[in-house]
C-alpha cells in the first residue's frame, strides 16, 4: 500500500476544539503534550497523531484547562493589571497606575506609583516596556559587575533585552544577558537570578558543584529559588 504523504508540520498553526482555542505544533516527539500559559493553550504532538486523537485529549482535560488558563491570568493580574486605576509591580512592590491625559505618551516609575500621561486615556504598553528597559540597562549592568566582582567571578560583558522566556542567560564565554523584567522583582531575587547566571561561570550545569558556587553568592538561594517561581508569569507578554 502506498504511504500517505507527510503531513505539515503544522508549527503554531491555530485550532478551537470544544470552545478552547490552541496552538498545534507537530514534532518528532512520542506522546501528545500540553502547555497552559495566559495566552492560551499550546499543544505538541507527533507528526502522524490524528487531530480527533488530540481533540479527544483536549475533552478529557477541559475543565483542568479552564482552571489553568484562570489561575494563569489570576496570578498575572496580581501582579500587573494594565487598565487605569490599575496597577503594575516594581522592585517587588505593588504601584497604583496613575492615568492623565496628554499629548504625549510617558512612562514615570515613582516611589509610590507608576504616572502615565498618554494620548488615548490607556495605558502606553510600547512606552512602559520601553521605559523599564532604559531603567534595566541603566542599572541591572552595574549590579551584575559588583556582584560577580564581590563573587571573585570573571565576566566579559552583560547586556539586558527583552527575552520572554528567561530571565537570564550566561555565555560559556562569559557574556550575561539579563531580562528587562528583573526590575519588576525584588531585589534580593533580582540578585539571585543574576547569582544564578554567574555561578554558571563556575560550572555550566547543575551539578552540586554549581549549586555550591550559587550559595557562596547567595546563602538564602534555596528560598529565593522558591520565590522567584511565583513571579515566573511576569515572563509573559503584558
Amino acid at each position: 500500500m502506498p504511504r500517505a504523504p507527510r503531513p505539515p508540520t503544522c508549527d503554531g498553526v491555530e485550532r478551537e476544539a470544544f470552545g478552547i482555542p490552541y496552538r498545534l505544533r507537530r514534532t518528532a516527539r512520542r506522546t501528545i503534550g500540553l502547555r497552559v500559559t495566559r495566552e492560551g493553550l499550546a499543544v505538541s504532538s507527533p507528526r502522524w497523531t490524528p487531530e480527533a486523537e488530540i481533540e479527544r485529549l483536549i475533552l478529557e482535560r477541559r475543565q483542568w484547562i479552564l482552571d489553568t488558563l484562570a489561575a494563569a491570568e489570576a496570578r498575572f493580574r496580581e501582579f500587573v493589571d494594565l487598565r487605569p486605576n490599575g496597577h503594575i509591580v516594581w522592585r517587588g512592590v505593588r504601584l497604583p497606575i496613575r492615568v492623565s491625559k496628554s499629548g504625549y505618551d510617558a512612562v514615570t516609575f515613582c516611589n509610590a506609583s507608576c504616572e502615565v500621561a498618554s494620548r488615548t486615556g490607556d495605558v502606553p504598553i510600547t512606552t512602559l516596556e520601553a521605559e523599564m528597559l532604559r531603567i534595566a540597562r541603566a542599572l541591572l549592568p552595574a549590579r551584575a559587575r559588583m556582584l560577580a566582582e564581590r563573587g571573585g567571578i570573571a565576566i566579559r560583558d552583560v547586556t539586558v533585552g527583552t527575552a520572554q522566556t528567561l530571565w537570564g542567560t550566561c555565555s560559556a564565554d562569559g557574556r550575561l544577558r539579563l531580562n528587562r523584567r528583573l526590575m519588576m522583582l525584588p531585589p534580593e531575587l533580582a540578585d539571585h537570578i543574576i547569582a544564578h547566571e554567574l555561578a554558571h561561570r563556575i560550572e555550566f550545569n547543575h551539578s552540586k558543584r554549581f549549586w555550591a558556587a550559587l550559595a557562596r553568592l547567595d546563602p538564602r538561594w534555596r528560598q529565593h529559588h522558591e520565590e522567584v517561581r511565583r513571579y515566573a508569569v511576569l515572563l509573559e507578554p503584558f
